[in-house]
């Protein structure tokens, strides 16, 4: 019985950790990126003031290559860069909750 426990325990010991950072889709470059340690969403006044001023970019163009059902998207602030918080429903039914720079529309977290 203790080396039964001996074995699973090496066995156990042996197997990868969970990553520390997400995987990316396809097309990120290969670059694992994390999410921004503290984001702060704006209210619909100063989400509509930042798309005028042109801080940020309208959802609509930064959004439309999403696989996926849109179900909610905000706009945020992450120190000084704005984004856009997104969960989408995926083909396969799952949620994925990203995050895209408001600005160049370059996709900055996938959790899935």
């Amino acid at each position: 019985m203790k080396r039964l426990l001996a074995v699973l325990a090496l066995i156990v010991s042996s197997l990868p950790v969970a990553a520390e950072e997400p995987l990316l889709p396809p097309g990120n470059g290969g670059r694992s990126l994390t999410p921004p340690a503290e984001i702060v969403c704006l209210g619909t006044a100063a989400a509509q003031g930042a798309i005028r001023d042109g801080r940020a970019r309208r959802f609509a163009e930064v959004g439309r290559d999403l696989d996926g059902d849109l179900l909610r998207a905000d706009l945020c602030r992450s120190d000084d860069t704005l984004l856009y918080r997104v969960t989408v429903l995926d083909h396969g039914g799952r949620v994925r909750r990203l995050q895209i720079d408001a600005t160049s529309g370059r996709m900055m977290y996938d959790g899935r």
